[in-house]
Formats: structure tokens, C-alpha cells, sequence
């Protein structure tokens, strides 16, 4: 066990930006979700081709479209988030040379598991919500950025797996935000708030903006749920 440093300075710490990005585009995607169609949303086949026929059409893909880059980014930049604030994690408190050297190579979940347990004994305990939805984003993040595309034949099955895949890309999204906030929600419980790589939803450690409105029912929610798993736990 190494211990944590007290003092430090860094540059190029970009987890706070990566953080405000992914907040910045789940805000967005939260406003615009209300105002997508989806095929359920019909009440009756002759409903549907009459939209797809109508001037609401091309509206609605726009938003579609928007939707789907944002999504994208709040999955990815929260990804980017959890990865840049576990290095530097490891970097501030076991050194550069150890991290670069025995650290960097290993995938991001198991730096979550090992750099807080070789820093302090303390490890992100697994089978509660901030590790089973950082596990969820790593996968997610994973298959975006190593997207590949298949080829189209046009069926049945075809159409339930891209309803599926489209539900569990929106999944993947609600998850994406509330991973960081679970996540910095564990750090502050273990440790003391100030070794907390990320941003404070508490104001216990170190807050770097103001969320966005539409998001402060998600972070009540998270410590809600953070705050109920403590109880069973304890």
C-alpha cells in the first residue's frame, strides 16, 4: 500500500473537460428525447405511413440524427472521463514512471479495481451500482469505438435486432451520465473527498461546474440509490 499525496501539480488533466462534455450532451439529448417518434408511438400501420408521408418527417430525422450525436458523445466522453481520471489517479499517487510502466496496459475496469487498492487497501467494491454501471459504459464506450458495420438483408429479424440494439444504445446513454456520478459517489465514500479524480457531486470535494437543471433530478437520484446500497452494505 503506497499511500496518497498530499501535494501536486499536474498539467494536461483533460478529465474535467471530458466530464463537462458528456454533461453538456446527456443535458441535450434529456431535452430532445420527449420529441422522438419510435414505431410504438403509433397507434395504427396506416398512422405510421401517413407520418412518414407528412413535412413532420424530415423534423423528425433531423432530431434523430441530433439525438444520435449526442448520445454518442455522452457515451464516449464519459468514457474518456473514467479512463483520464484513473490515470491520473495512479500518475499523482504512485508516480509516473510505475503507471506508464505497470499500470497503462491494463484495461480501464481493472485500473478502477487495482490503482485505489495498491494507493490506499480500499478497492471499487464490486456488486454494487457504481461498478456495475461503470462495467456497462466501458462496454458501451468499447463497442462504439470499435464500431463495425454488417451487411443489410432486409427481414423480420433484422427489424427486431435494430429495435433492440436502438433500445439498449439509449440504455447505454441514461447509463452513461449516472456511471460518473455513482462513480465520484464511491470515491467520496471510500476515500476522502479530496483524492476524488472526479468532479464532486456532493460539494464535498472539488465541484467543476454547475450541472445543468434537467440533470439535478439525476444526480438525486443517484445518491438516493448510492445512499440505499450504503445502508444494506453497512
Amino acid at each position: 500500500m503506497h499511500g496518497f499525496v498530499d501535494t501536486w501539480a499536474r498539467r494536461n488533466i483533460l478529465s474535467g473537460t471530458f466530464w463537462g462534455i458528456c454533461e453538456s450532451s446527456y443535458s441535450q439529448f434529456l431535452a430532445i428525447e420527449p420529441h422522438l417518434k419510435n414505431a410504438s408511438s403509433f397507434e395504427s400501420e396506416e398512422d405510421m405511413h401517413e407520418y412518414y408521408s407528412s413535412s413532420e418527417f424530415e423534423e423528425a430525422k433531423s432530431l434523430e440524427k441530433q439525438s444520435l450525436n449526442l448520445g454518442i458523445k455522452s457515451i464516449v466522453f464519459a468514457g474518456m472521463t473514467v479512463e483520464a481520471a484513473i490515470y491520473d489517479m495512479g500518475a499523482i499517487h504512485l508516480g509516473d514512471k510505475f503507471s506508464n510502466n505497470y499500470l497503462d496496459k491494463m484495461d480501464i475496469l481493472t485500473k478502477w479495481i487495482i490503482i485505489p487498492k495498491l494507493i490506499s487497501g480500499k478497492e471499487v467494491r464490486q456488486g454494487f451500482a457504481p461498478y456495475a454501471r461503470l462495467k456497462q459504459l466501458i462496454k458501451a464506450r468499447n463497442k462504439l469505438v470499435h464500431h463495425k458495420s454488417c451487411e443489410l438483408k432486409v427481414s423480420k429479424e433484422l427489424a427486431e435486432k435494430i429495435e433492440k440494439e436502438s433500445e439498449e444504445f439509449i440504455d447505454d446513454v441514461h447509463n452513461s451520465y449516472r456511471a460518473l456520478v455513482m462513480l465520484s459517489l464511491e470515491m467520496e465514500y471510500l476515500f476522502n473527498p479530496i483524492y476524488n479524480p472526479l468532479a464532486s457531486v456532493t460539494k464535498k470535494g472539488v465541484p467543476f461546474n454547475d450541472p445543468p437543471i434537467n440533470l439535478i433530478p439525476i444526480i438525486e437520484e443517484c445518491k438516493y440509490t448510492f445512499s440505499k446500497s450504503i445502508q444494506k452494505y453497512e
